[in-house]
């Protein structure tokens, strides 16, 4: 069966040593970072910048936010996944619950406690990025 190759844009919005996320519905993960699947034609950073308004609420320019990395899912050879992660650069914005048919809740966690909560490739970008960028031992 072929996969069709898809894309996702992730933000991520750090304050110290917590992170917001956003609380599922489901019982499978706890957590989600902002962001979701981009559209035909879409870019990473546009992506990026419709999923956080639909998500919370907040209008995003393309110098708010720094590129971090990529992760790509492959399958059969193939990549079937990529998954785009930005940094949030001024966080002193008003986060609004837009999904609750998604999501329960908003909220900020120790990133400790919401990489046990995130899927593989969030929780590797979130320990990726404080290890490296904070200089956090493993």
């Amino acid at each position: 069966m072929k996969k069709k190759h898809r894309e996702k844009s992730r933000l991520l919005v750090v304050s110290d040593f917590e992170v917001l996320v956003l609380r599922k519905n489901t019982p499978k993960k706890k957590y989600g970072l902002i962001g979701g699947f981009s559209k035909k034609g879409e870019t990473p950073e546009l992506c990026l910048i419709r999923e956080t308004f639909e998500e919370v609420g907040v209008h995003l320019n393309d110098y708010e936010f720094e590129y971090i990395s990529t992760f790509c899912n492959v399958y059969n050879k193939k990549p079937v996944l990529t998954r785009h992660y930005f940094l949030l650069k001024d966080i002193r914005k008003t986060f609004l619950l837009r999904e609750p048919h998604k999501f329960n809740a908003l909220e900020w966690v120790n990133w400790i406690e919401a990489c046990q909560h995130l899927g593989v490739s969030d929780k590797n970008a979130l320990e990726r990025f404080f290890y490296l960028k904070r200089g956090i031992a493993n």
